[in-house]
């Protein structure tokens, strides 16, 4: 991972000696390689679960058609590992796990959600129903009202360690206001009525 240790050394190298720099210089030169290492990790991290759905991706494939799944695939397969920044990681990982689990969302019929409306799982500040037979979320809205400008639904979200992809959203509770953007994962097929 040559491109995760020469970004760690560009951070490094921008303080070779300690001799010459003041108290509050060595303060910043520590919190700037802290980050950096915290980067570093993170993008190891990420590196570690591109790997990991990589092989989960394989196995769906096995069984399952998806032109848009097996170039993600492919992409996130022939991209330098050894060479790669953290962006890349992410990028990579992003792109292949958003085309995952919108095939997931895709292959589950609506007739045949099964969402649990007896119990919501906030992520984010957005409340959501859970469907546990097929992986999948439904987000509902906000619970209390909210101004904000910007709106991002994720194409899954993750509750007690298990994974779903966002299909649908509905605004229950029809308190959001003053949204002035709005950013919808390709895994949701369903806008429910007065849900902007």
């Amino acid at each position: 991972l040559v491109g995760l240790q020469n970004e760690l050394n560009a951070v490094l190298t921008q303080y070779p000696s300690s001799d010459s720099l003041s108290i509050d210089e060595i303060e910043v030169a520590i919190q700037t390689m802290q980050e950096a290492k915290k980067k570093t990790e993170k993008a190891l991290e990420t590196y570690n679960q591109l790997l990991a759905l990589e092989t989960t991706v394989v196995g769906y494939l096995e069984s399952n058609s998806s032109d848009r799944l097996a170039a993600a695939l492919a992409a996130a397969q022939a991209f330098d590992k050894t060479t790669a920044t953290a962006a890349d990681f992410t990028q990579a990982f992003t792109a292949l796990h958003d085309s995952y689990y919108t095939c997931l969302a895709l292959a589950v019929p609506m007739d045949q959600w099964s969402f649990n409306t007896s119990t919501y799982y906030t992520v984010d500040a957005m409340p959501y129903y859970i469907d546990t037979t097929n992986k999948l979320a439904q987000a509902i809205g906000f619970r209390n009202k909210m101004t904000m400008d910007e709106l991002v639904i994720p194409c899954s979200i993750t509750v007690n360690g298990e994974e779903y992809a966002v299909v649908s959203f509905i605004n229950k509770y029809q308190y959001s206001q003053n949204i002035k953007q709005v950013t919808l994962p390709a895994s949701l097929v369903h806008i429910g009525d007065y849900a902007f």
